[in-house]
Order: C-alpha cells, then sequence, then structure tokens
C-alpha cells in the first residue's frame, strides 16, 4: 500500500514495487506539490542508489532552488 515515508525535504507520499528485471517507485511531497515516478531495469530487484526517486528529487530541488545536495 501506500506509506508515508520521512525525508530532508518533508514528508513523502509513496509506493514502490518491482518483478524479475524491472522495479519502480512513486512520492509524492505535498510541501512541494511534486511527484516524481521512476521505472527502471533492475537485474538484483532493486534502484541503483544513484537513480533512486528521492535522490531525483533532492538534486531537482538543488538546481531549482540553488541548494547544495
Amino acid at each position: 500500500g501506500v506509506s508515508v515515508f520521512p525525508s530532508r525535504h518533508g514528508d513523502a507520499i509513496g509506493h514502490g514495487g518491482q518483478v524479475e528485471g524491472y522495479t519502480s517507485e512513486m512520492f509524492y511531497y505535498p510541501g512541494s506539490d511534486t511527484t516524481i515516478v521512476a521505472f527502471t531495469n533492475a537485474t538484483n530487484g532493486y534502484f541503483k542508489a544513484d537513480v533512486r526517486p528521492d535522490r531525483v528529487f533532492y538534486q531537482f530541488l538543488a538546481a531549482v532552488e540553488g541548494l547544495a545536495l
């Protein structure tokens, strides 16, 4: 089901899942009204650390707001 995850940019509401060879995650950040969805191939069922949706969101915020990562 859908869960709430604390993050350094406020709570994120999301859900993820995987089947053999693929994985996906979706997070909605109500504080910024931003949604990040990621789909990827995955040999072990998990995202690589640099393409996790939460990391993509942090990079997006840094670019938009001029924040350091």
